[in-house]
C-alpha cells in the first residue's frame, strides 16, 4: 500500500492510501471525524484482489481543511477529481456514514461509473417526506435554527500532549465497548498540533460546524433517484429497529432500483468497520462479487 497527497485541479489536496493493482477498484470513504485509517482492519481482505483507494476526505486527516466547502457535493467533487487523477473509470463504493452520503452523490452524478455501492449511512433525511421528524415547513425551520444555534456554541477540545489526547479518547471508546488496535490506529492518526502547540483532532471544529449546518438540509432521495447501480444498506440493529428508518431505506432502495439490506449483529453505525472488520469485509465481498 502507498500513501500520497494528491493536488486536485480545484486546489484541494487529498491524502490517499492505495495499492497498484489495476482493477476492479473499490473506493472506501470514511465517516465524519474519521480518516483513512478506519479501514485498516478491512483493507487486508481486499488489497490482494482489488485496487483499493482510501482517501482522507476534505477537512479530515492529512487532507486540505479550507474555511468553507463542506457540503457532501463539495466532497464528492473532490473524490471525482481524485479518481480522474488515479485514472479510475469504473469502481465500487463502500461508504461509512458521511462516506455513504458522499457516495450517494458520486453514484448519482456518475451513474455509468459506479458498479455497486455499500451504504452505512444516507439511510434517511433529517426532515421532510423521508425524514425522521414529521413537521410543517415552519416547524422544520425553527428546529434547524435551534440545532444550528447549538452547533455554533461548540468548542474544540485541546490537550497538552499526544498521550493525554489518546488516553482521553481511549477511555471514551472503552466505555462504549469499542476499543481495539484498529480504534487505536484511527485515533493516533487523528491527532494534530495547532499553532499554539496544543494537541487536537485533525477534524477541526470549523469543519464539523459547517458540515452539520448543511446536514439538516440534505435530501438523499434526490440522489437515490439518479442512482443506477445496486445498493447494499448496512443499518445497525438500533437503526433497523426504527420503523421509520425501515420505510426510508426501502424507499431509497426502490428509487435506486436494485438493493439489499443486511443487519449485522453487533455492528454499530460507522464504527463497525473497526469493531468487526472480518465480518463486515465478508458481507461486502459477497455483495461486490455479485456485481
Amino acid at each position: 500500500m502507498e500513501e500520497q497527497i494528491i493536488n486536485l485541479e480545484n486546489g484541494i489536496d487529498l491524502n490517499v492510501k492505495y495499492n497498484n493493482l489495476r482493477e476492479p477498484v473499490v473506493l472506501f470513504l470514511h465517516f465524519g471525524s474519521g480518516n483513512k485509517e478506519v479501514w485498516n482492519g478491512v483493507l487486508p481482505y481486499f488489497e490482494n484482489a482489488f485496487r483499493v483507494i482510501a482517501p482522507d476526505l476534505r477537512g479530515h486527516g492529512k487532507s486540505s481543511k479550507p474555511e468553507e466547502g463542506y457540503h457532501i457535493e463539495d466532497m464528492a467533487e473532490d473524490i471525482k477529481l481524485l479518481l480522474e487523477e488515479l485514472d479510475v473509470n469504473k469502481y465500487y463504493i463502500v461508504g461509512s456514514s458521511l462516506g455513504a452520503e458522499v457516495g450517494t452523490v458520486l453514484a448519482a452524478q456518475n451513474p455509468n461509473k459506479v458498479k455497486a455501492m455499500v451504504c452505512v449511512g444516507a439511510l434517511y433525511n433529517e426532515f421532510g417526506k423521508y425524514g425522521l421528524l414529521d413537521s410543517t415547513e415552519e416547524e422544520i425551520e425553527e428546529k434547524i435554527e435551534k440545532k444550528i444555534s447549538e452547533i455554533d456554541k461548540r468548542k474544540g477540545e485541546y490537550y497538552k500532549s499526544k498521550e493525554e489526547y489518546l488516553e482521553t479518547q481511549k477511555r471514551f471508546y472503552q466505555k462504549a465497548g469499542l476499543w481495539n488496535k484498529h480504534f487505536e490506529d484511527y485515533i493516533e492518526n487523528n491527532i494534530c498540533k495547532d499553532e499554539e502547540g496544543r494537541y487536537t483532532s485533525c477534524y477541526p471544529i470549523h469543519v464539523s460546524k459547517q458540515y452539520m449546518k448543511n446536514y439538516y438540509y440534505f435530501e438523499f432521495d434526490k440522489y437515490y433517484k439518479d442512482i443506477n447501480c445496486s445498493v447494499l444498506f448496512l443499518p445497525s440493529k438500533s437503526e433497523w429497529d426504527n420503523e421509520k428508518i425501515q420505510e426510508t431505506v426501502n424507499a431509497f432502495g426502490e428509487m435506486a432500483g436494485s438493493y439489499e439490506i443486511k443487519v449485522l449483529k453487533g455492528f454499530p453505525h460507522a464504527y463497525g468497520w473497526m469493531k468487526m472488520p472480518r465480518e463486515a469485509a465478508k458481507v461486502v465481498m459477497t455483495f461486490i462479487n455479485k456485481h
